[in-house]
């Protein structure tokens, strides 16, 4: 083998093992939840060695595994979304959990019965499961999907709607005060500068003022969570609260949004004389807010992308674009089938002129 071509291999070797590391990183940061539980029988002993399914609905992925000889599953690193979980187990009839939803950050508990019967029978449960981490003490808050639309939002921030959750105040006093994209919170009594912002498992805080500097708008975020106390050791790095952002992903079929939003100058014409000066003082410019978000199916190109546009006519320009690689549901160990969709690549555009 010449020189010549043993460089070239090892700059091939170095680069793949670059491109294998990142993917892992990217991997290990995605914010995701946890779905454990213990299947038994109608008279409360455990059944090992029983299949268990989970399929998340929106992508069609699907992990598998064998109930331990404690009768335990344990599903982690599941993206967020809604789930479908399926258990099986010769002389038991199917049991099925129907669509059940996993937010970010949550340790849901789904406890089985089987009842004896065929394995072709199939005994369904629809609704939602239990709330209450049995898991972990973590003291947690998730703004999900719905209160992000139905709550009212000045200027379409989706991060004021922490200060809705338990602990959580206004920051008025700290010297960074206003300065910022986002104010400050005090949680929990803590200082500003002592909260921690994940967006997608990525740092998102800004390094002198201690707040987020941009937020994904209504459109393109799934959900966050707040978290103000008792973190689990992934997570110990700031004293203050963490909040973990979630942005939409794709899914097998295609879905979007669009809005425009304007306000005219002409409209302060009926306000009151101390609207009119604060417009005046401001001046008086027109907003305008454009935002929108779209995401492609995955069934045929297995490729799902996630971009999201916003707008403002009063703002400076700026653009941001990330991409990641969303985690695969076959990472575990137990796992006994390749999901249907190997991977998840997104991409994600949020521009701001």
């Amino acid at each position: 083998m010449s020189e010549k071509t043993g460089r070239k291999r090892t700059r091939l070797l170095t680069a793949a093992i670059l491109f294998g590391s990142i993917v892992s990183l990217l991997e290990a940061a995605i914010p995701t939840g946890t779905v454990v539980g213990t299947v038994r029988d109608e008279s409360g002993a455990i059944i090992p060695g029983a299949k268990v399914t989970i399929t998340h609905q929106g992508t069609g992925a699907v992990r598998s595994m064998q109930t331990d000889s404690s009768g335990n599953y344990n599903f982690p690193l599941l993206p967020v979304g809604t789930y479908t979980l399926k258990i099986e187990m010769q002389g038991f009839q199917t049991f099925v959990q129907k669509e059940f939803l996993l937010q970010v950050d949550q340790n849901l508990t789904i406890p089985v019965t089987m009842k004896l019967g065929e394995i072709t029978q199939e005994l369904t449960v629809e609704g939602a499961t239990a709330g209450v981490d049995l898991v972990k003490a973590t003291v947690i808050e998730v703004v999900d999907q719905r209160r992000i639309v139905d709550l009212p939002l000045n200027g379409r921030n989706p991060l004021q709607l922490q200060f809705l959750m338990p602990g959580v105040v206004f920051d008025n006093v700290s010297q960074g005060h206003g300065q910022g994209q986002n104010e400050g919170a005090v949680i929990n009594g803590n200082r500003p500068g002592s909260n921690y912002f994940l967006m997608d498992g990525v740092d998102a805080v800004d390094s002198y003022l201690g707040v987020a500097p941009r937020f994904p708008s209504p459109d393109a975020l799934q959900e966050f969570s707040v978290q103000t106390s008792q973190f689990s050791a992934e997570f110990g790095r700031n004293a203050g609260g963490l909040v973990n952002a979630v942005i939409k992903s794709g899914t097998n079929e295609f879905h979007g949004t669009l809005f425009e939003f304007l306000r005219w100058a002409a409209a302060l014409e009926t306000a009151t004389p101390i609207v009119r000066g604060t417009w005046s003082r401001i001046g008086g410019r027109i907003s305008r807010r454009v935002s929108g978000w779209s995401g492609t199916p995955s069934k045929k190109a297995r490729l799902q992308f996630e971009p999201g546009m916003a707008s403002s006519g009063t703002s400076s320009n700026r653009s941001a674009i990330t991409v990641s690689r969303r985690p695969s549901l076959s990472i575990s160990p137990e796992t006994s089938s390749r999901p249907e969709i190997p991977a998840t690549t997104m991409l994600r555009a949020c521009l701001e002129t």
